[in-house]
């Protein structure tokens, strides 16, 4: 059976770890204060005091299964909770996973990552910043 576009991400971003989690040290120019904010939100709903400075790192961080930038959690994929819940939780992942590709514009099936040159580079641009990416699917 075939994989699916997530599942491909998947293997390719984190080799499957629902917990993996990376530093973007050069992603610092693209945290906007709307990010900061719902993700000091996201941890004052639960009770817990978030810091503006630790609320940009994780922020400059990438998360989960397809390794999405804390950024587009608290503002793409408009994830509510903590970024905990979210790496504990396969679900939000994929849902978060699925927003993020459909509200960039990216929302393509598998073989046409596959066999369609142009969309699986409009993909790796949209998705990691660079169209080198797109060789990393192929693999």
């Amino acid at each position: 059976m075939k994989p699916t576009l997530s599942q491909l991400i998947a293997r390719v971003e984190s080799n499957n770890c629902k917990q993996a989690v990376r530093h973007e040290p050069g992603f610092t120019k693209y945290v906007t204060a709307r990010a900061v904010g719902n993700c000091i939100a996201a941890f004052k709903a639960k009770g817990a005091y978030m810091n503006k400075a630790t609320a940009t790192e994780i922020c400059k961080m990438s998360f989960g299964l397809y390794q999405i930038m804390g950024e587009n959690i608290y503002t793409v994929c408009e994830y509510k909770g903590t970024i905990f819940d979210f790496v504990a939780d396969e679900d939000a992942q994929l849902l978060a996973f699925a927003k993020y590709c459909f509200n960039r514009k990216i929302l393509y099936p598998l073989n046409e990552i596959l066999n369609d040159k142009a969309k699986r580079e409009h993909f790796a641009l949209r998705y990691n910043g660079s169209r080198a990416y797109a060789e990393t699917l192929m693999q």
